[in-house]
C-alpha cells in the first residue's frame, strides 16, 4: 500500500510547520521565522564571505543552512506570482511620505528603521510584485536557486571555493525579491500593523493624520 505525500511545491516542509499551496502564506512563514532586517544582514555577509578566504562564522552552518533552504522557498513563491498584482500604493506627491503601515511587520514593538526596504525603487516600493516580474526576466527559478546555494556553499568553505558568481547583482536581487515579499506579507498578509483612531488615508500607524516618515533618510517627521 502506497501513502500519497502531500504536495509540497515551495519546499516548505523541511523548515516550516507544514507544506503550503499559497505564495503568500510562505511569505508569512519566511518572516515568521526571521525578521526582514536580519535575513538582509544574512544575505550580505554570504556574499562578502563567499569570496573571502575566511570561513563565515556569524552563526552555526546548521542555522545558515536552514536559512539558505527558507530563501529558496521565498524564490519559489516570488516567482508563483511574477505576473501576480495588488499591494499597490498611489504614488504620493512631493515630499515623499512612507507611512508605517505600509511597510512596517505588525508583530511586537514596530521598528521603523530595520523593516525599512533599502533595495527597492520608489516605483518598486509602490508596486512590489514588479520585483519579482523583472527578477524571474533576467532568470529561471532554477538559476536563482542554483546560485543562491553555489553562494551559500562557498561562504561556508574555507579559502577560494572557485565559485564564478556575479555576487552583487545576485545579492541584491535576492535581497530585493525578499524585501518586496515582506512589503506583500505586511499589506496583503495581515503582517502589518493596524491603524488606530481612523484617520483614513493619512493616517499613520498610531492613527495620528499626516504622521509619517518622510525623506529617503527615514527620519521621523511631522507632514502639515
Amino acid at each position: 500500500m502506497f501513502t500519497e505525500l502531500p504536495q509540497n511545491p515551495f519546499d516548505t516542509a523541511c523548515w516550516s510547520s507544514g507544506p503550503f499551496n499559497d505564495a503568500r502564506r510562505v511569505f508569512a512563514e519566511v518572516f515568521s521565522h526571521k525578521e526582514i532586517k536580519e535575513l538582509r544582514r544574512e544575505v550580505r555577509r554570504i556574499g562578502t564571505y563567499a569570496f573571502s578566504e575566511k570561513l563565515y562564522k556569524k552563526e552555526a552552518p546548521c542555522d545558515v543552512l536552514l536559512d539558505m533552504k527558507v530563501v529558496r522557498s521565498a524564490l519559489a513563491a516570488a516567482h508563483a506570482l511574477r505576473a501576480a498584482s495588488g499591494a499597490e500604493l498611489a504614488p504620493a506627491a512631493e515630499p515623499v511620505v512612507v507611512r508605517l503601515v505600509d511597510y512596517c511587520c505588525g508583530g511586537g514593538k514596530p521598528d521603523a528603521w530595520g523593516d525599512f526596504p533599502r533595495s527597492l525603487t520608489i516605483k518598486e516600493y509602490h508596486h512590489p510584485y514588479r520585483v519579482f516580474a523583472t527578477l524571474f526576466r533576467r532568470g529561471s527559478l532554477q538559476r536563482w536557486v542554483r546560485d543562491w546555494e553555489a553562494l551559500v556553499e562557498a561562504a561556508l568553505t574555507p579559502g577560494d571555493a572557485g565559485l564564478r558568481l556575479n555576487v552583487i547583482p545576485l545579492c541584491t536581487g535576492v535581497t530585493k525579491l525578499l524585501e518586496a515579499a515582506h512589503l506583500i506579507w505586511v499589506r496583503e498578509g495581515g503582517g502589518g500593523i493596524k491603524p488606530t483612531g481612523g484617520g483614513g488615508k493619512g493616517a499613520s500607524a498610531d492613527g495620528a493624520p499626516g504622521a509619517a516618515v518622510a525623506g529617503s533618510a527615514g527620519k521621523r517627521k511631522q507632514v502639515v
